[in-house]
C-alpha cells in the first residue's frame, strides 16, 4: 500500500493532526526535492501525542494494527525501516555489501535535509526484550531478502 492510501483510509479518530492534515495537506517538499511528512509542533504529522486518545505513536501505525495489517505495509519506507539503516555499497573488490545499523537524527542531517519529523531518539526505540533479528523479521527481510535473513538467523543462533 502507497502511503497516500493509507493516509485516505485513515480514520480521524486514530490521528491526532488530522484536521491539520485537512486543511494543510500531511506531506510537503522539502527544500532539497525530496517529499517529507509535514512537521506540526517539531514533529511528524503523524505522531500522536502524549495524551491523545491512542496515546503516542505514529497514527499509521495504530492504522496498521487496527486493521489487522503489518505496520510496514502502510508507512513511508523511512518509517518502516526504523530503527534499521540500510546502507548499500560496492567494496574494493567490487562486491556489492549492504551494512544494516542504527538510524541516528544526525545521519539525516548531514545530507542538508530537514529531519525534524524523525519520530524519536528516545532510548525505547532501540530496545525490546528480544533481539532485534526477531522483533524486526519482517523488516529485515523485506530490506535484506528472505534468503539473506535466513542466513543471518542461521549465523546468530549456532
Amino acid at each position: 500500500m502507497i502511503v497516500s492510501e493509507a493516509v485516505a483510509q485513515l480514520d480521524p479518530a486514530l490521528w491526532q493532526f488530522s484536521s491539520v492534515a485537512a486543511r494543510r495537506g500531511w506531506f510537503k517538499r522539502l527544500p532539497n526535492g525530496v517529499v517529507g511528512t509535514r512537521v506540526v509542533q517539531d514533529a511528524c504529522i503523524f505522531l500522536n501525542r502524549p495524551g491523545f486518545v491512542t496515546g503516542a505513536g505514529c497514527a499509521l501505525h495504530f492504522a496498521s494494527l487496527d486493521r489487522g495489517e503489518r505496520p510496514m505495509d502502510g508507512k513511508p519506507n523511512i518509517c518502516w525501516q526504523f530503527p534499521l539503516r540500510r546502507a548499500d555499497h560496492v567494496n574494493e573488490a567490487g562486491v556489492d555489501v549492504i551494512t544494516i545499523g542504527a538510524w541516528q537524527a544526525s545521519d539525516w542531517k548531514a545530507d542538508g535535509g530537514e529531519r525534524s519529523w524523525f519520530c524519536t531518539t528516545a532510548p525505547e526505540a532501540f530496545i525490546a526484550a528480544d533481539p532485534v533479528w526477531r522483533t524486526l523479521a519482517d523488516e529485515l527481510k523485506e530490506i535484506t531478502g528472505p534468503e539473506v535473513y535466513e542466513l543471518l538467523v542461521v549465523a546468530l543462533t549456532a
